[in-house]
């Protein structure tokens, strides 16, 4: 009787140990090191005219059924690989083509294409919204 109880308390210290193991595990994935907002805008319109800003995702006007794109440089300058997450906003949203994930060594250096395309039926206007970076730590 007291081999079974010694016995179930040890098991629920290894089950315990494993389970707060992963906890941890997690909330150090899970942690933001680093988070960027970059303003992306465009414009649909009848002549095709190019930005170049340096600062912003500004992809300029481009015409109904076409196509443009920006590269957008990340580099891993911490002492430990990473994980950088994408995510765009705004109504410029639908026209937006890139990965969402990607993994960085330590000082290792991206170029990330973000492309536009254009349906052919797009009403002329302006777009507008932001590409949010996301760097946390990777395992």
């Amino acid at each position: 009787m007291k081999k079974n109880k010694l016995l179930y308390v040890a098991l629920f210290i290894f089950i315990l140990s494993i389970i707060l193991l992963l906890v941890a595990l997690y909330i150090k994935s899970a942690v933001v090191l680093e988070r960027k907002e970059v303003i992306a805008t465009l414009r649909v319109g009848d002549i095709s005219g190019f930005d170049a800003n340096a600062s912003a995702l500004t992809f300029g006007t481009i015409t109904s059924h076409s196509s443009s794109y920006r590269n957008l440089t990340i580099e891993n300058n911490y002492e430990f690989p990473i994980k950088v997450e994408f995510c765009a906003k705004g109504n410029i949203t639908k026209f937006l083509l890139f990965d969402k994930l990607i993994y960085l060594d330590v000082g290792e250096k991206k170029s990330i294409r973000i492309e536009t395309i254009i349906p052919v039926d797009e009403k002329h206007g302006n777009y507008f919204g932001k590409m949010i970076v996301i760097m946390k730590r990777y395992f």
